[in-house]
């Protein structure tokens, strides 16, 4: 008798548990199809929208600007305004108050930096960038000698030999993954360019000088 009663006991409890999972996964389960909209995007994406996140920054005269691409398929700034798209042959004035740094999976991030604007205390400097935003980055144009898409997490880089008085970038361009919290979407670093080309400035950041980080958050 206690066996049957046990036995019944097991059955019930098989059934209520069958019931919650079906509940569950009907109501709350959703599966994960942030790569294939990220792939599906990819295969529209105009590597030279990397290049308009560019021409914006210098256009507008900034630090850096991180882009986004709006309903109508435009690269703009990622502000409250979403505004400020190329302008070939004039300068359009921005409303910049501050750029959204806070993302959704399967968006947009560009972004464009530009180092003459930071404050770099050598007249010649290398400069290496960190990243730890989970990105599918995309294609760059080919002047950008970068040409390759895919996940890349994290990113580190470093430059060749640099003069303070020529214009030189860091970019990234990249459809956000769905991984949840809190990154850095860019830390950029400059050393002394008396520095030999080979110094291994990868394990060395902590006796660069950090000039520029930006933070950001996946929701």
């Amino acid at each position: 008798m206690e066996n049957k009663i046990i036995f019944v006991a097991v059955l019930i409890l098989a059934f209520v548990l069958i019931v919650v999972l079906g509940v569950w996964f009907l109501f709350f389960y959703q599966p994960d199809n942030t790569l294939e909209i990220i792939e599906a995007k990819l295969s529209e994406f105009n590597p030279y929208k990397v290049n308009d996140c560019e021409i914006i920054m210098r256009q507008q005269n900034l630090t850096y600007a991180l882009c986004a691409i709006n309903t109508n398929n435009v690269t703009v700034l990622r502000n409250s305004y979403l505004n400020c798209s190329v302008s070939f042959g004039s300068v359009v004035p921005c409303i910049l108050d501050e750029f959204n740094t806070v993302f959704q999976p399967t968006e947009y991030l560009g972004l464009q930096v530009n180092m003459q604007k930071l404050d770099i205390p050598f007249e010649s400097y290398y400069t290496c960038y960190y990243s730890d935003f989970p990105l599918y980055e995309t294609a760059f144009p080919a002047q950008y000698n970068e040409t390759g898409e895919g996940i890349y997490y994290s990113g580190f880089g470093c430059s060749s030999h640099y003069s303070k008085e020529f214009y030189h970038h860091w970019a990234l361009s990249g459809f956000v993954l769905n991984k949840k919290g809190e990154y850095t979407i860019i830390r950029v670093y400059v050393f002394d360019g008396s520095l030999p080309s080979n110094y291994d400035f990868k394990n060395n950041l902590n006796k660069g000088v950090r000039v520029l980080e930006v933070m950001g958050e996946i929701k």
